[in-house]
């Protein structure tokens, strides 16, 4: 019996090798299409999906300090990040995921009318902008950047946008694409191969519950007739598991056999895997002992995303809230490392080099590493000294830490040595 294609796989379809390579080659004015492409791939491929916001959360989820020489530049820069009316964590949540899926992303700085305060940033829909362009060529200042952007609303109306009311993202990009590049385009047939294993392993498993039935009709004796044939069709188009049916012998009924789909796990994982690699992440099958390996370049991974995206926030957005506010200094972001595994490594690296006397501690070495962990720093001063020599001396496990460490002992060197004889 025939089937309508299920919508997966009309989705699939959509993604043919040459519908996309046809869309992902026209770069030019309106990348309207592309983007609409790869926004779909994102809502389709559960991997990638999964990856994509993984990244997105990493990179931002734990946290930021906003630090600057003079204090009220960034008093007035951490209050207008921290008001929750002004935009800039929904941003946060959303800005690498969108550089992921469609290679840039784009916010408005929303001014009041008299240009003194910036209310929020707003997020523009990536498949509504493009640069200001005359005849197909952007339009650019003597310095070769562009001038002002053109938003385009769902009635067709165009905005045009100056370039210091825009913040532009963008992770990986060449200069003939201004627009940046999506790691989703580089994938876009592991995707679509692997979507089609995907509907042919779900249509197989479907098949294995609901197999088809062949329906044998007549013999040598019995040729079987137009009449009958029709009707046997229409009693099996709405057979169930309750369905009972009494036939004579020349006619059989049977399941039809199907094979297992096991053997394309091999098939799925791979094109998995390239997946996973492209966009940094571990491959499936990694052992147990290559995994902190692993993991550690993952969170290196993360950490090269922080810092970029952390320039980028200083040049597209901090530095137009100091133009408005009048600041001294531009501040600058830090986001808090993701660094679990790293951070595992480094605490027993500490340890080893603690314990062996190599390191020492003294108020320098902790607050740099106060710092590494997030945590207030403390001032050396002359009663923290004491404070922290008497903390010392109360508990045997953390005398190494006084000052007098070392002439305490040789001291209790010298009693042993007076005890052997």
């Amino acid at each position: 019996m025939e089937t309508k294609p299920s919508e997966a796989r009309r989705l699939v379809r959509s993604l043919s090798v040459e519908t996309v390579s046809e869309v992902l080659s026209k770069r030019g004015e309106t990348p309207k299409a592309r983007l609409r492409l790869l926004e779909q791939i994102y809502r389709m491929d559960g991997l990638v999906f999964g990856l994509i916001n993984k990244y997105a959360r990493d990179v931002v989820s734990g946290g930021y300090t906003i630090i600057a020489d003079d204090e009220e530049s960034r008093t007035t820069v951490e209050n207008w990040c921290r008001d929750r009316k002004r935009g800039f964590g929904k941003f946060l949540r959303t800005v690498i995921r969108d550089c992921l899926i469609y290679g840039f992303a784009i916010y408005e700085l929303v001014p009041n009318r008299a240009n003194t305060e910036v209310l929020k940033i707003l997020r523009i829909d990536p498949k509504s902008i493009d640069y200001k362009r005359e005849g197909g060529e952007i339009v650019q200042d003597e310095y070769g950047y562009p001038l002002a952007f053109v938003q385009t609303t769902q009635k067709g109306r165009q905005i045009e946008l100056p370039r210091e009311r825009v913040a532009f993202f963008s992770l990986f990009s060449l200069e003939e694409g201004r627009m940046g590049i999506s790691p989703l385009e580089v994938l876009y047939k592991p995707i679509l191969y692997k979507l089609n294993m995907e509907e042919a392993v779900g249509e197989s498993v479907w098949r294995i519950g609901f197999p088809p039935i062949i329906l044998k009709v007549g013999d040598e004796k019995h040729p079987p007739s137009e009449e009958l044939v029709t009707k046997l069709e229409g009693d099996l188009r709405n057979l169930t598991s309750k369905s009972a049916f009494i036939f004579p012998y020349w006619i059989n009924m049977e399941a039809m056999e199907l094979g297992r789909p096991e053997r394309v796990e091999t098939y799925l994982n791979y094109f998995s895997n390239i997946i996973r690699e492209c966009l940094g992440f571990p491959r499936i099958e990694t052992e147990e002992r290559g995994r902190d390996t692993t993991l550690i370049d993952y969170e290196r991974t993360i950490k090269a995303l922080q810092t970029e995206l952390a320039e980028q926030i200083e040049e597209q957005i901090f530095e137009k809230l100091a133009a408005v506010y009048q600041l001294k200094e531009t501040p600058r972001i830090s986001f808090v490392e993701y660094s679990p595994t790293t951070r595992l490594s480094t605490a027993r690296r500490l340890g080893i080099l603690t314990r062996a006397g190599l390191l020492t501690r003294d108020i320098k070495t902790e607050n740099v590493l106060r710092a590494m962990e997030g945590l207030p720093l403390i001032e050396d001063t002359p009663e923290e000294r004491e404070r922290r020599d008497r903390l010392a001396k109360s508990h045997p496990t953390m005398r190494f830490f006084s000052e007098d460490a070392e002439e305490e002992e040789e001291e209790e060197e010298e009693e042993d040595r007076n005890e052997k004889d």
